[in-house]
């Protein structure tokens, strides 16, 4: 990876992935249901694609009693406490790969073995250019830490993670992402290509470059140095 390189991926047809995570916490079912309402009904605000989701090929309304069923579903059933919680796999209906969009929940987990995690897929820029503005992907950042209050959250193609490969915290090989101020310090000062949004939700967010592709790996590899996590969580993934 050399000094100030970037990295040349055709990123209008990558992959990409919304990532966020945290520990263990007292979500019960009525919990979960009203943040997954809340993080569909923003996710459905940013781009049509959005606005309709399916488990399988059956529609899922985007209300309360139909989420709660889906959620209920997958309740662990094996421990008295429901200690592993549910999960949840939506797609968006969409035929083409560069239209499809899918989220996958793991959530209400109060073992302190299983971190919570939401996975979220976005159509490819080439079918939805608006969401990877920077204006809207902030937006999309601030349902899901509005929503889920989770302890990290990064975006990235699976381009820059195959170019970023090593010994580092992937979260911060993103574009943009979301720290919890009690999960990290700062060493020195920050790359000058990086831009805070101080005190979002519980934490701050990071905006590595104005657009995905100006986004250098020189950046991501300063910040190794200069954003430092306590030991359990020295290889978020």
């Amino acid at each position: 990876m050399p000094p100030g390189s970037q990295w040349p991926v055709d990123l209008e047809k990558d992959t990409w992935a919304l990532a966020a995570q945290w520990t263990a916490r007292p979500d019960d079912l009525s919990s979960l249901t009203d943040r997954l309402l809340a993080f569909l009904t923003g996710v459905a605000s940013l781009d049509p694609a959005l606005t309709r989701w399916f488990d399988d090929d059956e529609p899922v309304p985007i209300e309360a009693a139909s989420l709660r069923d889906r959620l209920e579903s997958g309740w662990d059933r094996e421990h008295p406490s429901g200690e592993t919680g549910t999960r949840v796999a939506l797609w968006n209906g969409a035929k083409d790969d560069l239209s499809t969009a899918t989220i996958s929940a793991s959530v209400g987990s109060t073992a302190g073995y299983l971190k919570n995690r939401i996975e979220f897929r976005p159509p490819r820029p080439a079918a939805a250019p608006g969401l990877y503005e920077r204006d809207t992907m902030l937006a999309l950042f601030e349902t899901v830490i509005s929503a889920w209050q989770p302890q990290w959250c990064r975006v990235q193609p699976w381009a820059l993670r195959d170019a970023t490969d090593g010994e580092f915290v992937d979260v911060l090989a993103s574009w943009i992402f979301y720290l919890d101020r009690g999960l990290y310090t700062r060493r020195g000062s920050l790359p000058e290509d990086v831009s805070v949004i101080d005190g979002v939700g519980a934490g701050d967010v990071f905006v590595l470059a104005p657009t995905p592709a100006e986004l250098r790996l020189s950046t991501i590899e300063q910040l190794r140095g200069q954003i430092v996590f306590p030991d359990e969580w020295s290889t978020l993934r």
